[in-house]
Formats: structure tokens, sequence, C-alpha cells
């Protein structure tokens, strides 16, 4: 419930959306796409609105030797799947040795197997399909060209967490980084040498649950 005396709602397409920024407002609040994003930024210009955008992009997951895997399996699904994977902050791949992988797929089908007693198969007529795992992805992939926005899960294979941060930092400024490490060095060195909105260590998405934690992007990923 709204009051209508505090709030109006308006439910617009683009072109109204458009006409309704002309307005002279306070304050614009957005979340949605990085090129919706631009356009709500240029249409604000003009009146000098403060604008916040909190947008996406592609939060990645490292996981080392040293980390609980099977712990980590359980919290990148866990997030991973919430709302099909359509939450701005969910797991968009996973950079990792090839060992690492090996035992993520491996933890990952005892984990189904628990949580699902029947089915797990996909329905084209109902539009679902169950959470999906591509190994071997490169940075020219077409999956790594956007957000993803769904229950498939990208896997990149590094050798080192230098060539993890490499491979982050090629890409646009994330909303979120996950880090799953027991090493402090490997973390504190991740989070030094790349950007993003927030970082999570050992779990995921518990950055954006603390109301007294500041949340947003950077970059592409908001301002």
């Amino acid at each position: 419930y709204l009051d209508s005396e505090c709030y109006h709602v308006v439910l617009a397409d683009a072109t109204a959306t458009k006409s309704l920024l002309t307005h002279r407002f306070d304050y614009i609040f957005f979340t949605g796409s990085v090129p919706v994003a631009k356009s709500i930024l240029q249409a604000a210009a003009p009146n000098l609105t403060p604008v916040t955008l909190e947008l996406g992009g592609k939060s990645p997951v490292y996981i080392d030797e040293t980390a609980c895997c099977k712990m980590a399996v359980k919290r990148i699904l866990w997030s991973k799947c919430v709302n099909t994977g359509q939450t701005c902050m969910a797991p968009d791949y996973i950079i990792s040795t090839e060992q690492v992988q090996n035992a993520f797929i491996r933890y990952t089908k005892e984990i189904f197997a628990e949580w699902i007693l029947l089915g797990g198969k996909s329905d084209e007529k109902d539009l679902w399909i169950e959470p999906t795992f591509i190994g071997n992805v490169k940075r020219d992939d077409i999956l790594m060209e956007g957000e993803i926005f769904g229950p498939i899960l990208a896997f990149v294979t590094v050798n080192s967490s230098g060539e993890a941060i490499d491979f982050i930092n090629s890409i646009e400024r994330p909303l979120a980084l996950y880090i799953f490490s027991k090493d402090d060095n490997v973390s504190n060195n991740i989070m030094e040498y790349t950007f993003s909105g927030g970082v999570c260590i050992n779990d995921t998405c518990f950055q954006a649950m603390d109301f007294r934690l500041p949340l947003g992007g950077t970059g592409q990923s908001g301002m």
C-alpha cells in the first residue's frame, strides 16, 4: 500500500518516461540497464537534477584452492538461483583453476541431488530452464558481452589470482565482487587491484543485506 497523497505511481513505457523526465524533479533514482541509465542522466542534466543510478554488470566470483569448496557451492547456487538469477548482484561468472572447477561441479551434483527430489529439467512452454553451467568461457565469448541475468553460470579458467585480477579488470566495473579464499593476502590483493560496487568474502549478497552498509555501483554498474 502506498499513500496516494505521498506517492504517485505511473506505469510508463520509454516514450512516457522520457516525457516525465522533462519535469523538474527534486531527485531521480533509477535501477535498470546501462543504456537507459545514460538516457536518464542526459534528461536530468538540463535541470541539474541529482541522480542515483543502481545498475548491474557482470559480478565475478573468484575461488581458490584454500576455500571450502562445498560451502562456496551452496552459497553461490543459492544467490544464483534466487529469482532464477534475475537479480542485479547475482554471481555472473566464476574464475578459478581447473582443479577448483572440477570440485565445484562435483559438489554441485551432490547438492542438487539433496535439493531436488523430482524434476530439475526445463520446460519450454513454461519459459523455464534449470541452472546451467558453461565451461571454458573466453573473454571474447558472447556470454561475456553483457550481464547474463538468468540461471546460467560461466566458468573462466585461470592459473593464479593475478590472472583473475587481469580478467576482472578487462570487463566494465561490476556491481558486486565475490571472493572465496582462506588466504587474507589473496583477498586483500584482489580488493586492492580491482574496482566494484561492493565486495563479499566467503559468501554472496550479504553486503547488500546490512542496512548500515552503503549499496551502489561504480562506473558502468552505477553512480
